[in-house]
């Protein structure tokens, strides 16, 4: 226990000269900074003799300022038209594979349940061109849903996505 003070007293001691010493030092450079004894007499006058002040004569003609020519406003590009929307259209009857962001089972869907799904691949018209990009999103209802009677045959269910 007696050691234990004395390396707390130690450590007070230390501490408290490190800190009186930073104050001193600090007020050193206070006094240094804002000393009166600076010198501030004036430097001294190189000539007493008054001085003429008249210009020069001149040995030539002054030239005249040249003109600036006043900067021309650079034209404006054209402002390009606004892209008119093309409707692209898919021909009846064409596939669209989606993916269902949720299961949908026989079991628990019932008629006027929604659902929502992603185009799975893009689809195309006749010309080649994206009707409807993959990864867009698709809501759709739930028509009809009738579970299989056995565990080997299959049930039905019939959905509908509204057409846009």
């Amino acid at each position: 226990m007696n050691t234990l003070q004395k390396h707390c007293s130690h450590l007070i001691a230390v501490l408290a000269a490190v800190a009186l010493a930073a104050c001193v030092k600090s007020d050193q450079a206070n006094q240094t900074a804002d000393s009166t004894a600076r010198n501030l007499t004036l430097a001294p006058t190189e000539s007493t003799a008054a001085m003429r002040d008249v210009p020069a004569p001149a040995t030539e003609p002054a030239k005249a300022a040249p003109e600036k020519k006043t900067p021309q406003p650079k034209p404006k590009p054209p402002v390009p038209k606004p892209v008119v929307p093309t409707t692209l259209t898919a021909a009846v009857g064409t596939r669209v594979p989606l993916a269902a962001s949720e299961s949908i089972s026989t079991r628990q869907a019932k008629a006027g349940d929604t659902f929502t799904a992603t185009v799975a691949q893009d689809v195309k018209d006749a010309a080649g061109h994206v009707v409807i990009p993959a990864g867009s999103a698709v809501q759709g209802t739930i028509v009809a849903a009738e579970p299989a009677p056995n565990p080997s045959s299959s049930g039905r269910l019939e959905r509908r996505t509204p057409p846009r």
